[in-house]
Formats: structure tokens, sequence, C-alpha cells
């Protein structure tokens, strides 16, 4: 199916509200997600965080509901800014009856009747053009208003809920919720999805907790012998006492014909005292995920199996008198009338329950978080940062033997005895089953150091990923890499006809190749020692098979012609040769629709920065056509800019269609050295602006050159407007410095040839680029019209001149005295009639 316009998307097909564009929703009222559907009850609902703008263009916004007689004048869904108005975008059910229509801010599109306790597919959408809402149900088109919506910003978007207090929630379920900007789906009656016709994002995330700042630590465990003495203590002077808490522990038990003495109450973490009669212990006891409280001595079986060698997450929370256990996300045991206590100034233990020789564990112990809250199912769930309220200890091992250290900032440090491990142990492979979907195994092999680690580590040494797909296939498999500079990595399909992919080839990343055929070389693409974003897309086929890679958003490989037909699909693969490569963050998606991240906008603009160092963001907006004037206002249609915060990047590129028309908008602060540029690079050369040694001059190919230095002054911002248009005769290019234009040239700019990159660079981190806006819409910004223009009568017409402000004069010049400043112009040096003037 299309996704281009999708810009929400609720799959409801985990037990959390993720949605795979991004998007963050919170849930209110604890709704339940299973079987790919959103339970609501009447009480609870789900809001977008942040809101969203809808309006002055095309949208969609489309899924399934099923309700019964539940639910007066209640909402499927909610668009608005205040409480009781109907300046709303709702679909909302008439009274408690089968009686449904959809509310376009003021105007109501008319009833249609909708079976109760059925599943129905819903669509509304609205068509800017002329003005037409339109309501589909089950395909089939049942209402039509004529109404005109202004793009919008609305704060509130909420499933399950109105903006009216008096009226009821929403009882029943919602699946597939999706909502397309720029486009109106259908205008007339369609046949409704199926589920084939969804997109499919398969993300194989790591379910390892990120730890910030650190994507290059492999995982680590402190391994316990399970011998007597072999344990970690952790003070736990602010959990004292206290009767609500929550305990999570990640672990993997080994051989349980270690050094166990009894095979009863092996420990994971807990603590037990005979003296003082009490006790809060997680433990495996005869196979079986067990823990004990007060009193002494009574265990309560979960029922959950522990094999050797798999590693589990297991959760104990402690609330209200009653103690909830899950395992893996999964909740395996409630128990009532367990009053549980953390021990007042005693210390909790790793591996060893305190008591005796009988309940020393051996195992893999990963991770620790204690918490003076009873964490929700949400929060279980959540990747958490460390600072998040309630968390008291956060243990995460390192690579020392003496103890485990608390990463939260709380300094709880656990003290290690009898000599444990602390070493790389081995992780989780993901591998996709088409029956299954989504399935995890260990690699145990680990006699050649094989593990993997995502979001948070890496991949090493000959491990691939193994995707059971069909001959025919079209894949994305999009990753991070941090490439050593020495050891070679790979990415790819491995067949009996060879690797189709691309790999880095030793010292330098000096080229990307095609191991049946030697496609490009590309130099310095993969930059040593530094995180960058690659994506690689194969389609399988003969004569139409096509494999391309991008790095850092940049094309980099482009293959079309045999690309393993007829072959079975048999490894997708990441490898490296060495430790010093690393891969992370991986996202795979074989629906024929890139992973979120690289998607494109709609107007087909692909912006990445390259040899990132920071975080960088970009920002959609739509600016509304008025026929003309100042500020954002743009002569004809509705426009939308992509809006980039970059700050000291060192270059980005935009790839356009071969007929553009484009305005790139930026501010730039040069050191008086540093090169600098920016334009169009294609196979014809450099259509735009570069500055030399403090911009001692803007030029392009066959385009006038001119003198700017007195426009960039060294240390200062400076805004330049560039706007590039391709054609033979009537190509353009212009250059504006601080809201004057400075270069005019028009002739053959690039006409016919592929607009291949839109730049910025520059040599040096001296030179800062800032505040850059794209359009590709004939969109003049005009935020860089002069705001202090001066104008000298001459010979009966105005002449305009730019001004700046100095601390110190500037001679030869023209200074004018305003706001209590001197504000200079040092071009009038070149024209003596008007400096004696």
């Amino acid at each position: 199916m299309d996704t281009t316009n999708l810009i929400a998307y609720l799959p409801f097909d985990s037990s959390t509200t993720e949605d795979l564009l991004g998007n963050t929703w919170t849930a209110i009222g604890n709704p339940t997600i299973q079987d790919g559907k959103l339970y609501l009850d009447g009480a609870s609902y789900l809001q977008m965080q942040g809101g969203i703008t809808l309006g002055g263009q095309d949208f969609t916004i489309r899924g399934w509901f099923n309700t019964g007689t539940t639910g007066n004048w209640s909402r499927i869904f909610s668009l608005h800014n205040a409480t009781n108005s109907n300046a709303t975008i709702n679909l909302m059910r008439k009274e408690k009856g089968n009686q449904f229509a959809c509310q376009f801010i003021t105007t109501t599109a008319p009833y249609f009747s909708a079976t109760l306790n059925a599943l129905h597919h819903f669509e509304l959408n609205y068509s800017h053009a002329n003005s037409t809402a339109r309501v589909f149900l089950d395909g089939a088109l049942v209402s039509t208003a004529t109404v005109t919506i202004p793009q919008t910003t609305f704060a509130n978007f909420i499933i399950g809920r109105g903006n009216f207090t008096a009226d009821d929630n929403f009882t029943g379920t919602i699946s597939q919720f999706q909502i397309y900007d720029g486009v109106a789906l259908h205008t007339e009656n369609f046949t409704p999805p199926t589920a084939d016709d969804y997109p499919n994002f398969w993300n194989f995330a790591d379910i390892e907790r990120e730890i910030s700042n650190s994507l290059f630590i492999p995982p680590r465990a402190v391994q316990f012998s399970g011998k007597n003495g072999c344990y970690g203590e952790l003070p736990l002077y602010t959990l004292a006492g206290r009767t609500t808490f929550s305990i999570e522990v990640e672990f993997s038990t080994l051989s349980t014909q270690g050094y166990q003495f009894n095979h009863q109450y092996e420990t994971i973490i807990g603590r037990y005292t005979i003296s003082m009669r009490k006790s809060f212990v997680i433990c495996v006891n005869g196979g079986k995920l067990c823990f004990t409280a007060i009193p002494a001595g009574v265990t309560v079986n979960t029922g959950k199996t522990i094999n050797d060698g798999e590693k589990h997450r297991v959760t104990a929370i402690s609330s209200n008198g009653a103690i909830d256990i899950y395992c893996d996300g999964e909740l395996v045991n409630h128990t009532d009338d367990v009053n549980a206590e953390i021990l007042s100034n005693l210390p909790l233990n790793i591996g060893w329950m305190n008591s005796g020789n009988v309940s020393y564990l051996q195992m893999n112990f990963y991770e620790a978080r204690l918490w003076s809250k009873a964490l929700t199912q949400e929060e279980i769930f959540a990747d958490i940062a460390g600072d998040e309220d309630g968390l008291e200890c956060w243990l995460m091992p390192a690579a020392r033997n003496d103890l485990i250290p608390d990463i939260s900032g709380h300094a709880r440090h656990a003290t290690l005895y009898g000599s444990p491990n602390v070493d790389v142990v081995d992780e989780f492979l993901f591998q996709y089953d088409a029956d299954i979907k989504r399935t995890v195994y260990i690699n145990a092999d680990d006699s050649a150091g094989n593990f993997i680690y995502v979001d948070g580590g890496f991949y090493q040494t000959e491990i691939k990923k193994t995707f059971n797909l069909p001959p025919t296939y079209e894949i994305w498999l999009d990753f991070d890499v941090h490439f050593d500079g020495v050891n070679r990595w790979r990415a790819g399909n491995a067949g009996s006809n060879g690797v189709t992919g691309m790999s880095a080839e030793l010292s330098g990343a000096s080229s990307f190749l095609n191991c049946d055929e030697l496609l490009n070389s590309i130099a310095d693409v993969c930059i040593a020692n530094q995180l960058q974003n690659v994506c690689l897309h194969m389609i399988s086929g003969a004569s139409s098979g096509l494999i391309e890679a991008r790095v850092d958003g940049l094309p980099v490989f482009y293959f079309t012609g045999d690309v393993n037909h007829g072959e079975p699909f048999k490894d997708l693969f990441l490898q490296s040769d060495g430790a010093g490569t690393y891969f992370s963050a991986l996202l795979v998606s074989t629906s024929g629709v890139p992973p979120v991240r690289y998607r494109t906008y709609d107007f087909d603009i692909e912006a990445k920065i390259l040899n990132s160092k920071v975080p960088w963001t970009i920002q959609r907006q739509t600016v509304s056509g008025s026929g003309g004037g100042g500020g954002d206002e743009v002569a004809g249609d509705d426009v939308e800019i992509i809006s980039v915060d970059f700050g000291h990047e060192p270059a980005i590129l935009i790839k356009l269609p071969p007929s553009y028309d484009m305005w790139i908008d930026f501010d730039i602060c040069v050191d008086g050295t540093t090169t600098w540029g920016a334009g169009n690079i294609s196979d014809h050369g450099i259509s735009g602006i570069v500055s030399t040694n403090n911009a001692a001059n803007f030029f392009a190919n066959s385009i006038s050159q001119r003198s700017a230095a007195n426009f960039l002054p060294a240390g200062e911002f400076v805004p330049i407007l560039l706007h590039l248009h391709s054609g033979t005769s009537d190509g353009k290019v212009e250059t504006w410095v601080n809201g004057v234009k400075v270069q005019t040239y028009t002739g053959d700019v690039n006409h016919g040839d592929d607009f291949s990159n839109i730049f910025l660079h520059r040599d040096s981190d001296a030179v800062i680029f800032s505040n850059l806006t794209f359009s590709s819409s004939q969109l003049d910004p005009r935020r860089y019209e002069p705001t202090i223009k001066f104008c000298i009568r001459h010979n009966g017409q105005n002449i305009s001149l730019p001004f700046r402000y100095s601390a110190t004069p500037i001679t030869p010049a023209v200074a004018i005295r305003h706001d209590g400043k001197n504000w200079y112009n040092k071009l009038c040096e070149h024209t003596n009639s008007l400096a004696s003037a």
C-alpha cells in the first residue's frame, strides 16, 4: 500500500502504544491492547503528545471500530483545542444508538447508520481543492460536507474521548488507526483494506535497555560461580522498611550441575534473616521462578520454568499487601495478603539469600533496578534514562571484579565477594520467522566471541541475521555502524550465487563493493571511529533487480540488473572481522517501504547530515498561499518547507528531481580563513556559491563573480539566501546576503541533468551553519528582507544600500546615525562621487 503521506500509525500489534511513525501516545486509564486491538472501557483513552497539525491541505484519518450500546455521544477520536466547543474534528455516535457522524470544525456531515457490535472500517478525508469532506463506512461513501478547514494545530488528539465534558468516553475496540497528511485517499467507494494491505514495519529492537552515551560498550555480566561465598551485597538505605517497592533483575542461570549445594532457594536477588524472621527473595527453586516473603520460609512458586542459558527479566512489585511477579513483561503470579518488606538497614544480596550454603546461584547477572514505587506494566516495558522518579538504584556491570556500579546517580554500588567473573557474555540474536513474526534465540556457542547487542552495543564477528523470505523479495536493512579503520565489515544477502550488498574493505573503508561485480569505488564514505547511518535496499529480479545503499543519507551505491533472481534469499547478514567495528540500531522492513527514519518527505527531499557529531532535527511547516506579501506569505498554492537546525555540522545534502526550483536559506558565521560552499553538485559541476578565505568571492560555473567580502565579517552570523532554478535559457541562480541581492545569473542551469546533491559544506568547525530552511515549492522565505533599509535619492531614483552596525569606525565609508548607533556602508568607497556626496 502507499504510505508516502502516512504520518501516524498505531497497529496495536504489541502490548504497547507503539506508533510506527515515531509519535508518542499516552495511555490514560489503563486501556488494554491485545490481538491487534485497542480495548477501551469508557474510562480509558489515548492521547498524542504534542498534538498535531492538519488542514490547509488534504488529509485522511482511518481505522476500524466496534462498539455496542454503551457510550452516550461518545467519540471514536477527537481533535480539538478547547473543551465544550464545536471547533473540533471527530467521529462521534449520536446518543447511544446506531447513528454516527463526523464533525469538521463547526460543520457536521449528515448522520449515517452502522450496525452495533460489529467491526467496521471507517475513513474520513478532506479535499482542500474543492473544500469537500467525505466519510466512508466499510468502503462506501455515506456522508459528505462542504467545509473549508484551514491549517490548524490541534493541541489535543485523543482516541476514545471527545471534548464535551458531559459526553461519555468510547467503549469498544479500535484497530489499525492511521493518519495521512497531504492526501485524501478515496473520493469514491472502495474495498476496505485487508491485513495484507497494511504496512509491515519489522523493528528488531533490542530488549536490552540503552545506556546513555555508551554505544560502544559491549554487553557485560557478573558471572557468579555458585561457589560458597560468591555473591554481591548492596546497601539499601533509602528502601529500608518499605512495603511498596519494585525490583527488576535481568539474569540467565548457568549449569544446574555446578557448585550449588542444594538446588533450593538459589537466589537471584533478595535477603533472608532468621533472627528477624523477615525475607523478600526472588529465587529459583526446583527449576521454577519463586519468591519468598513474610513469614520467612514460605515460598510461592510462580509456575514459570527457568531453563539454563535462557535470559529473563523478572520484575517483582510489592503494593497494597500483594505481590505481582512479571517475567519478560508477562504477569506470571499475583499473590494477595503478603506483607513484604525490605529489611531495615540490611544489605540486599545478589546470588545468595544469606542463609547457609544452600542458596548460591550460578548465573550471569546483567542488571538490576530498584524502585521506591510500584511500577505499572507500561513502566516495565519503558526504556529509562536513569533519572526517573522513584528509581533508587540501577546496577549495570562494568569491566571490574570488585563491584557492580550504580549508573542512576545514587552511588549505591554492590560490592562483590568470592571472586565472581565480570566479562563480556553471549547475547540475543533476533530471527524472523514467517509464521511467528518475532522470535528470539540465544547464540549459546561463545567459543569465537560471537555476540550481538543492539541499541547500546554491537554485532561482532560473523554474526548473521536470517530471514525466511521467499525467492522474490524487497528488503530494507537499516543500521548504524562504527568503523575502526582496520577491520572489514559487510552487510547484505549471502546465497549460493555470492553476496549482494556492500562492504567496507579494510583500512579507511576505501570502497563499497558488490562481491559479484565491482560497481563503484567511493573513497572516505565510511569514516573511522565515528558512528554513521547506513541504509541498504535490495530487490530480487532478473533485469529488474536493484541494490542501492546510502551512508548518512547520501546515495553511494546503485545497481540494476540480475539480483539473485529465482534463488531463495538465504542469509541477510551484518558481519565484522574484529571487535573494533560495531553495528547497532538495526531496523528491517520487507514491506517495500523504507524504515521510518529513512522515509522521504512529500516533495521528495532526502536530507541527512554527514559526519554528525551532535543531534539534529527536522521540522515540517506548511505555509499558506495568499497571493504575495511580506512575512511568510507566499504567492500561489500552499507550500511546505523543511527546517533543519544542525548547529556545527560540516555538510548536508538534499536530493531533488531533474527539474527543480529550489531555495536554500541559512545563516553562516565565518572565521576569515576556512573555505565553505553551498549549491548544487552534479556531473556538470557546481551551481551555487562558494566562499574561499573569508568569502572573498561568491562564484559558480559560468556565473558572474562578485566581491562579497564586505557582506561577511568574520565572527558574525550573516543570513544567506540562494535560489536555484533549472532550465536551459531560463535557468537562474540568485544570491542574497543579509537581504541584499549580490548575484544574478540567467542561462543554462543543469537543464536535463539529475539534480544530484544540494549541499552545504565547510572545511573546519570554525565555520558554522544554522537555521537552515529548504523549499522546493518556489517559496521565497522572505525572512532576509533587511530589517533596516536606508535609501539615497539619486537621479530621481531611490538607491537602497546595505548598512551594518560597527562599534569602530570603518573608513572610507558612509555612516548613518540610527538608534544611537553608527551604521556604515563601505561599498561607497567604490563610488567616489556618491561617497564625496
